[in-house]
């Protein structure tokens, strides 16, 4: 190790774990700095989730569609919000389930058709959102065509 100049660093502590490591530093026989310092040094993160690239694609698009039935709902009231509520539930239900691993990914021909009907959408959610009228039909002919596509 090099011979560095020590500098008072905070760190942010329960009480319970700065009870639990003074005395496991007592325990030692050490003090509580070169306790951290020696835990810090010997501490191996473990490695991140990763997922595949078909679990992130699919959820990263079913998110962008969720988003847009949410625009929708803020900026339209009555029927067409109500409907564009569950619609944005539904696809937060999808993503849960293929990030869980629960329901598998989209295939890339079914993550395509996925963006087709998305962009849709995202069509309905700009015209929603600059206060033009939304076609509750292209929303329902969309989102029945996402609920077509065969996962995996």
């Amino acid at each position: 190790m090099m011979d560095a100049k020590l500098k008072p660093r905070a760190v942010r502590l329960t009480d319970h774990d700065y009870i639990a490591a003074k005395q496991k530093a007592a325990h030692a026989g050490m003090g509580f700095a070169e306790f951290v310092r020696q835990a810090v040094a010997r501490f191996n993160p473990p490695p991140k989730a990763s997922f595949p690239v078909a679990v992130l694609a699919t959820v990263q698009e079913l998110n962008a569609i969720a988003v847009n039935f949410r625009q929708i709902a803020t900026a339209t009231d009555g029927d067409l919000a109500a409907y564009a509520e569950k619609a944005a539930d539904k696809f937060l239900a999808h993503i849960n389930a293929t990030h869980t691993g629960s329901r598998p990914p989209l295939s890339p021909a079914g993550l395509e058709r996925l963006r087709e009907q998305g962009h849709k959408i995202n069509a309905q959610a700009k015209a929603a959102n600059a206060g033009q009228p939304v076609s509750i039909d292209t929303l329902r002919d969309a989102l029945g065509e996402i609920m077509r596509i065969p996962a995996g």
